[in-house]
């Protein structure tokens, strides 16, 4: 009988003990389980940036305040479990309450930080180029007939850069055929003085010069014929694409301030809407294996083991620029001598692609970011019931089970924010 009550029973202690073992175990299998799901979702953020067109984006603004809160959400959660085990009772009750109110901060500043992406440009599903209306391609802006430009960057007007005011003139003017819709509306269009400066030129192979367009009772004729339906819609992009500042590239912004664009892994230079891939710098080892003829200013160079020849005697020019004999590489020598190879222009076929890439990093910024809110919503269940046991007076000195395992569950959606936080910060800039 005293062996049934030994070994038959156990004391509460003991049910206590194996209780919290079992929830650390659940918790444990649940983190293993969701590690396992974002390692696969960065696996293919990493083979994705080296095999393809990917846009290098700049974080929105709210994903850095949305970390700050939920870092101090695992505080405010590991002083309830230390008040709890000084019995203050109240002291847990706002912890935890405030833990909560800072999870929901970090789930608003998520949403807000996803208004912030589609701000600029960045979608769920949306591409890097804008092909549906890039300036230049089917339609420019002339100003007193003369075409305003776009190299990528910035507009131009007979050589000159237009500047911030001109271009909210220009994006003024072409607001009437967009408005504020997101796509093609039939309407009437009303330009406030077309023609004087501003006026719309269809740019066409056949001819040598953009052929404006005439605007007659809110219809717009090329060569004395109405537009089309589909000539309308990508006039519509046009004009869209110039309002929201997305000309180009699909992507709201300046190229090299707020976003750049690699491909495998390299990030491209653009200069006059063409891009290049990156200039490297040639170690010494590398300039052993170029060989070249060169001529310039009448001289004849001759490049081989890693020195200039001129006339049979070495020298050592400057700003200095050939083409690798076997690799075809242009080569750069600049005023300090320095060896660097040029980029290559992408190739037609690469422009293909670049035209129709998707701006897969966007999809994946999403795709992790709202399977971690998904999580964090599961956590918050999770603190509603300990703050809801809290008031009831379950955590004491003696009794923290709750709060412990919950907040190992809680630390690690910080902890897994924060690496990804990290991992995309370092990895797209």
């Amino acid at each position: 009988m005293e062996e049934v009550e030994k070994y038959g029973e156990r004391t509460p202690e003991e049910l206590k003990a194996q209780r919290e073992r079992s929830l650390k175990l659940i918790t444990v299998l649940s983190i293993v389980a969701i590690v396992m799901l974002f390692m696969g979702l960065i696996s293919a953020v990493v083979v994705s940036k080296m095999d393809k067109f990917w846009v290098n984006l700049r974080l929105p603004s709210a994903f850095w305040t949305s970390t700050v809160l939920i870092l101090i959400s695992s505080v405010t959660l590991y002083l309830a479990k230390v008040f709890a085990k000084q019995n203050k009772k109240s002291l847990v009750q706002l912890s935890v309450g405030l833990t909560l109110l800072l999870g929901i901060g970090f789930v608003g500043f998520q949403v807000k930080g996803w208004a912030q992406l589609v701000a600029s440009g960045n979608y769920v599903t949306g591409g890097v180029f804008f092909q549906k209306g890039a300036y230049g391609e089917k339609f420019i802006v002339l100003k007193d007939n003369l075409p305003i430009e776009f190299n990528g960057v910035n507009y131009v007007h007979q050589g000159d850069t237009l500047t911030p005011k001109e271009v909210e003139a220009l994006k003024e003017f072409i607001f009437p055929i967009c408005q504020n819709d997101r796509k093609y509306i039939p309407k009437s269009f009303q330009l406030k003085n077309y023609g004087s400066p501003y006026t719309i030129a269809k740019v066409n192979i056949s001819e040598i010069a953009p052929k404006p367009l005439e605007l007659k009772e809110g219809k717009f004729l090329y060569s004395g014929i109405e537009l089309q339906a589909d000539e309308l819609t990508t006039l519509f992009n046009f004009a869209f694409g110039i309002k929201n500042e997305t000309p180009y590239f699909g992507m709201r912004g300046v190229y090299g301030e707020d976003f750049t664009i690699s491909l495998n892994g390299e990030v491209l230079s653009l200069i006059d809407r063409k891009l290049y891939f990156p200039t490297t710098k040639i170690s010494d080892e590398g300039k052993l294996e170029i060989e070249a003829k060169h001529f310039e200013g009448g001289k004849e160079y001759v490049i081989k083991d890693g020195k200039i020849y001129s006339e049979g005697e070495q020298v050592q020019p400057k700003d200095f620029y050939f083409t690798d004999k076997i690799t075809q590489n242009n080569i750069f020598i600049n005023q300090e001598g320095v060896w660097y190879k040029m980029g290559a222009e992408l190739s037609n076929g690469q422009y293909n692609e670049f035209y129709q890439a998707s701006n897969v990093a966007s999809s994946f910024v999403y795709a992790l970011t709202f399977m971690h809110a998904l999580h964090i919503l599961i956590g918050f269940g999770l603190l509603s019931v300990l703050l809801v046991r809290s008031f009831k007076g379950y955590y004491h000195s003696e009794h923290v089970v709750g709060l412990k395992i919950g907040g190992y569950f809680w630390h690690f959606l910080g902890i897994l924010w924060l690496v990804l936080f990290t991992f995309w910060y370092v990895n797209t800039i």
